[in-house]
C-alpha cells in the first residue's frame, strides 16, 4: 500500500515480470542441478524444433525460428477464430495480435511431447475448418 503518486514512480522502475520469494528460493536449488537443466534444455530444443517442423507443414501457417521456450507464428485466417477454435478443443496458447506489428502472430509454449501433439492436432483441425 502507498500513494497513488508513490506507486506511479515505483512502476516505472519496476521489472515487468516480478519474482516472488518462494520462486527465488526454487531457482537458486535448481540452478544446483545442472544435470536435470542440460536434460530438460535438449528436450525443449529438439521439441521446439520438432513443433516447428510441423507447424510449417501446415497449410496457412508461418513460424519463426526460436532460440526459446516458445514458437511465435503468423496465421492467414482469423486469429481470434483459431484461438476460439483451440480453446473449443480444450487447447490454451497466447494469442499477441494486439502486439505492435503481430496482427496475424500466435505464441505457443513448448511442454511435453503429449501437449504440443494435442496442440499440433487442434491447429490442424481449427485452421481447416476456419476460414
Amino acid at each position: 500500500m502507498a500513494h497513488p503518486d508513490l506507486v506511479q514512480e515505483i512502476e516505472k522502475v519496476k521489472l515487468p515480470y516480478n519474482v516472488n520469494l518462494i520462486s527465488l528460493i526454487a531457482a537458486k536449488r535448481i540452478i544446483q542441478e545442472q544435470a536435470l537443466i542440460k536434460e530438460r534444455s535438449a528436450f525443449i530444443c529438439s521439441e521446439r524444433q520438432r513443433v516447428f517442423d510441423q507447424l510449417e507443414a501446415i497449410s496457412g501457417i508461418r513460424p519463426y525460428p526460436s532460440y526459446a521456450n516458445f514458437i511465435l507464428f503468423e496465421v492467414d485466417r482469423s486469429v481470434h477464430a483459431i484461438f476460439q477454435g483451440l480453446i473449443e478443443q480444450g487447447v490454451l496458447i497466447r494469442d499477441v495480435s494486439r502486439y505492435p506489428m503481430l496482427d496475424k502472430a500466435m505464441r505457443v509454449t513448448i511442454g511435453t511431447r503429449e501437449e504440443n501433439e494435442a496442440f499440433l492436432e487442434a491447429l490442424r483441425e481449427v485452421v481447416r475448418i476456419v476460414e
